[in-house]
Formats: structure tokens, C-alpha cells, sequence
């Protein structure tokens, strides 16, 4: 399990495409919503975001399973 993907990505955001294949071992990975709300002043935060967005596409893509959780309540996207 991985929580916080976000912040894994955050710290080094130039190396988010090489987490895809490890990430697909795990059974769940938990990002916060990245991608709504201001956009960040410095180049190195918009690209940290949008590289954690893009990771997350690829994931949900490929999972089984996608569910938000909007305050609390688990909104099933995805269920193959």
C-alpha cells in the first residue's frame, strides 16, 4: 500500500514516470487530489503537480478498481 503518492512525487518530481512499473505492484495507492485549486507561482510545484496527475492517470488506467473519496463518502469511477 502507498499513501500520500503525491508527496513521493513532489520530492522528486523528474523521476515520476520511473514509479509507474513499481507502482503497479502495489495493491492500493493513495493520492490527494493534486490537480484543482490554485496553480502553484514556482515552475518546479506546477511541474511536480502535473507530473502526479499524469502518474495517476496511468495507474487508473490500468487498475482494476478507481474510487475518490468526496468528504468522506467513496465514489466508485472505475470497477472492472
Amino acid at each position: 500500500m502507498v499513501y500520500h503518492l503525491q508527496n513521493i512525487v513532489f520530492d522528486d518530481p523528474d523521476h515520476a514516470p520511473e514509479l509507474f512499473d513499481r507502482l503497479l505492484t502495489k495493491e492500493v495507492v493513495v493520492c490527494d487530489e493534486v490537480g484543482s485549486g490554485i496553480v502553484p507561482l514556482s515552475a518546479r510545484d506546477r511541474q511536480a503537480r502535473e507530473a502526479a496527475g499524469r502518474l495517476c492517470i496511468r495507474l487508473a488506467e490500468r487498475a482494476d478498481r478507481v474510487v475518490r473519496l468526496v468528504c468522506g463518502i467513496p465514489v466508485v469511477i472505475k470497477e472492472q
